[in-house]
């Protein structure tokens, strides 16, 4: 309107100011209702429904209607097909109050009891994330989930109030630390080292010794640890001196490397790798110790052999030697040498 400088719809419509589908959809709404008033005279056959009738209580609080319905004796379904408005069943909290359709001849009971009726207040919230929705603010969410603007703003680094529909926020960071949840972070656009560091309460420092970075740069996509926590959440198995680890996405030999105090060319020899390719959930050794004598033994495949003929050789069962070595199926070749367990 302050564009067009009109408020006439059909002044608007002519301008290039809305879009089609705008334009189309009130003359296609005004068409219905000449259609509805008057169906046969347009070759429409109306199968009339029952006039929705209803009556009405004031309510100055936020209530659920099943609070209603239990103590007015009213069912639940019908109360909300008389009020579809309130989608999560809640009688909102508004300044001004609501007007609670109910079914007629019934809002005399649900006056009586209307003092009786509990007040209804969320449960503190245990997400740790949430997607933001149309109709969405900051005040909105952090009142659904018992925070404040400022506590949203510093968890997900945020300088202003703007945030967009699709977009993920971070809402309980006691959620989010529980059980080890939010030790991995997925870098968005935008993002960088300080913001997560900011995010996750921890400094850019931190973040590259968690990580193996040298520089700043971080890429879209890419899989940050974010607490002290990450660095033991790959090791999958201690037995012993031996310590294994469970490769995740954005790893390479040099990264997990530098986070057990080893090398790469270590890494490579305790793995029997010729190249640096590794494949996310592929099981490395990362200690030392491993090759001790007497904890296990190291067998390099001959010509004839099979994973069944080295195990009825060495005692043990084919399951574990696949699972010892990483191994996928049953083929093995020449010259590979295969971990062995005393």
């Amino acid at each position: 309107m302050k564009k067009t400088g009109s408020r006439d719809f059909w002044t608007i419509a002519r301008t290039r100011y809305i879009r089609r589908e705008t334009k189309q959809y009130v003359p296609r709404f005004m068409a219905a209702m000449i259609i509805a008033t008057r169906p046969s005279l347009f070759g429409f056959r109306a199968d009339f429904q029952p006039v929705h009738e209803y009556e009405e209580i004031h309510v100055d609080r936020p209530i659920h209607l099943r609070s209603v319905s239990k103590e007015a004796g009213l069912s639940f379904e019908e109360l909300r097909r008389l009020n579809p408005e309130l989608r999560r069943n809640v009688i909102p909290s508004d300044q001004d109050g609501y007007f609670l359709k109910v079914p007629v001849g019934t809002s005399g009971r649900v006056e009586q009891v209307k003092t009786r009726l509990k007040t209804w207040t969320s449960r503190p919230s245990q997400r740790s994330w949430y997607r933001v929705r149309w109709g969405d603010s900051l005040s909105v969410i952090a009142r659904r989930f018992g925070t404040s603007v400022r506590q949203l703003k510093h968890l997900n680094g945020l300088s202003g109030n703007v945030i967009r529909v699709g977009q993920r926020l971070r809402v309980n960071r006691d959620a989010a630390r529980a059980a080890g949840e939010a030790t991995w972070y997925r870098v968005r656009r935008g993002d960088s080292l300080s913001v997560i560091a900011r995010r996750f309460g921890t400094s850019v420092r931190q973040l590259k010794h968690f990580n193996g970075l040298s520089g700043n740069a971080i890429r879209a996509g890419q899989h940050l640890r974010v607490n002290r926590d990450a660095m033991d959440a790959g090791v999958v198995t201690k037995a012993g001196e031996s310590t294994w680890y469970r490769v995740r996405r954005g790893d390479n030999l040099s990264v997990i490397a530098h986070r057990f105090g080893t090398n790469v060319r270590q890494l490579k020899h305790l793995n029997d790798l010729s190249g640096n390719v590794i494949r996310v959930g592929q099981r490395l050794r990362v200690n030392r110790d491993v090759t001790k004598t007497g904890e296990v033994t190291w067998y390099r495949v001959r010509m004839g052999d099979s994973l069944w003929s080295i195990a009825k050789r060495f005692r043990v069962s084919v399951k574990d030697l696949k699972v010892l070595n990483n191994l996928r199926s049953s083929l093995i070749r020449v010259g590979r040498r295969l971990m062995i367990a005393s």
